[in-house]
């Protein structure tokens, strides 16, 4: 079990990401949900966080009155209207500043946020159930003790890595984009099943512990992914027939031009806020 992070955490939005945050925080008893503070433009949102336990406003000032920590969730074009709205109360010296934006670099946020120890961090919506993952890059005035901090606050809800920051566009495309990837396959793989029989529920479970089953087999034995799909691939058999079919219909040209396209949209996202800042 986690110990507890006694820093106060504040939320800048309030919406899926920074929901599936808290509840990890929550879950591994790694932040305490009276000490997160969340803000958000309606009531709508905030009612959820209010049951959760934590603290919410309308007002983004207050987060960062009563953190320690501020989680900057906000969409990419509202980064720089919310930056120049906290500026004023936020105090280099007590606030670590972590920024889950798209396509939003540390340079950007310095520029309107100055002095501030800027932490950019790319998440993924399984943090929920402490399987996300956190792959984090550092700005100008992070201190080792900021980089500890974080680790403690997001290890137990996942893989906690440092990156560079020229990853972060691939990274994204990958580890976040990609759960909407995989959620599409594992619909359609239980749609497979429907179709030859299975009940939904029944289709839709055996996928799911299907592909969690293949990802352990990866994580835990070091194999490569190749090395999985001979593994079960009998001469003659059912599985390379499935496979060829696949190769066929170019599931493996789809899924790397998936997240080719989802780096390219990234950048396209970065370009357009530093044209607007200009």
């Amino acid at each position: 079990m986690a110990s507890e992070v006694k820093a106060k955490v504040g939320f800048l939005g309030g919406g899926n990401m920074a929901k599936a945050m808290a509840k990890g925080f929550i879950k591994s008893k790694t932040v305490n949900p009276a000490n997160i503070i969340v803000s958000a433009t309606t009531e709508k949102t905030l009612s959820l966080w209010k049951e959760m336990g934590c603290q919410t406003t309308l007002v983004n000032k207050e987060v960062v009155e009563h953190s320690d920590v501020i989680f900057i969730a906000v969409k990419p074009n509202l980064v720089i209207q919310v930056a120049q709205e906290i500026e004023s109360s936020v105090d280099p010296s007590k606030h670590l500043i972590v920024s889950i934006a798209v396509a939003i670099t540390t340079d950007v946020i310095e520029a309107h946020l100055p002095r501030s120890r800027v932490i950019r961090c790319l998440p993924n919506l399984a943090c929920e159930v402490q399987c996300g993952i956190f792959a984090y890059c550092r700005g100008k005035h992070v201190q080792e003790k900021d980089v500890e901090l974080i680790h403690k606050l997001l290890g137990t809800s996942g893989l906690c890595t440092e990156v560079k920051e020229s990853y972060s566009n691939a990274l994204l495309s990958v580890s976040g984009c990609g759960l909407g990837f995989v959620g599409l396959v594992m619909e359609a793989m239980s749609d497979g099943g429907v179709r030859t029989g299975l009940p939904r529920a029944l289709s839709t479970e055996l996928v799911t512990q299907t592909l969690i089953g293949a990802a352990r087999l990866v994580q835990e034995t070091g194999k490569h992914p190749a090395q999985l799909k001979d593994e079960v691939c009998s001469p003659g058999g059912t599985t390379i027939a499935g496979i060829q079919v696949l190769e066929r219909s170019g599931l493996r040209s789809a899924l790397i031009d998936a997240v080719d396209a989802a780096t390219k949209r990234a950048v396209e996202i970065a370009d357009a806020q530093k044209a607007k800042e200009k």
